[in-house]
């Protein structure tokens, strides 16, 4: 009793602090239109890139914190929720536009975050430990320094795919719900696919491997975007996945992830120990 106690009191604080910071954080960055721009932008000096590094350094603090009381992945989970708020009140393609935003500058801040999810995911598991519903393989553990990169993880993380699928299919507006619930949806779907592939490899990179996935298609994709979003607004062909912002992926990544391992605590046919 007095475990769950602790457990739900916990997430509940989590998710009380991650409002807390997100909104904080966001009014921090806010241009002079109230919005939070896309990107850290000179336009919003220091205290944008201010901002969006508290914001990270708070769901890497709630990430090992949660983690550690809890589990990795509600850790994980609640550090998605803190970008999440923040990415709530960031700007969509439209203010990216006006902001005079690059696709591919976009695309290369999307590469940067998933980067600093990965890193998030990889402390969090060295700290809190791995999953504890899942037999792990103990040299695909953090705490043997980069074993948790080994070819396993990136054979799980080539589920990510599924995420960009989905995208595809789901993100047809310029709605931010839109666009987060497109991101954890497709993250959730990779997570099944990655547990079923996978089902003894810890999934230290599969958490951010949907945001990395989708940040290299828009990397690909601003190629034949031109310099801007104006014409393509215009005309409304702008690509699915080009509607994504930054911190929507990192968020939706971090939180898909941690739902759909959470979802398939008995599933994923067991592996050989020879693999």
């Amino acid at each position: 009793m007095k475990d769950a106690v602790i457990r739900f009191g916990s997430i509940g604080s989590a998710v009380v602090l991650a409002v807390v910071a997100g909104l904080a954080c966001a009014s921090f960055a806010a241009d002079a239109r109230g919005v939070v721009p896309v990107i850290p932008q000179a336009s919003v000096s220091l205290s944008g890139w201010a901002a969006v590094a508290a914001l990270w350094l708070v769901a890497w603090f709630v990430a090992l914190g949660v983690g550690k009381m809890v589990n990795t992945a509600v850790g994980l989970f609640a550090g998605g929720c803190v970008l999440g708020v923040y990415a709530m009140r960031s700007g969509t393609v439209l203010d990216a536009a006006f902001d005079a935003a690059s696709p591919s500058g976009i695309a290369v801040v999307s590469i940067a975050y998933a980067v600093l999810a990965v890193m998030i995911s990889w402390s969090t598991f060295a700290f809190a430990g791995p999953l504890p519903d899942m037999p792990a393989d103990p040299e695909e553990l953090p705490e043997h320094g980069f074993g948790a990169f080994r070819p396993q993880q990136l054979v799980a993380a080539l589920a990510s795919i599924a995420a960009v699928v989905v995208v595809v299919f789901m993100a047809r507006t310029d709605s931010k719900g839109q666009a987060i619930g497109a991101v954890t949806l497709g993250a959730m779907l990779a997570a099944m696919l990655a547990r079923s592939i996978r089902s003894r490899t810890q999934p230290v990179v599969v958490f951010a491997a949907p945001a990395l996935a989708l940040g290299l298609a828009q990397l690909v994709l601003s190629f034949s975007s031109g310099v801007g979003f104006d014409d393509d607004i215009v005309r409304g062909t702008v690509a699915p996945i080009l509607r994504l912002m930054p911190m929507d992926l990192a968020a939706g990544s971090l939180c898909g992830v941690a739902l759909g391992y959470g979802m398939t605590k008995s599933g994923g046919a067991d592996e050989s120990e020879d693999d």
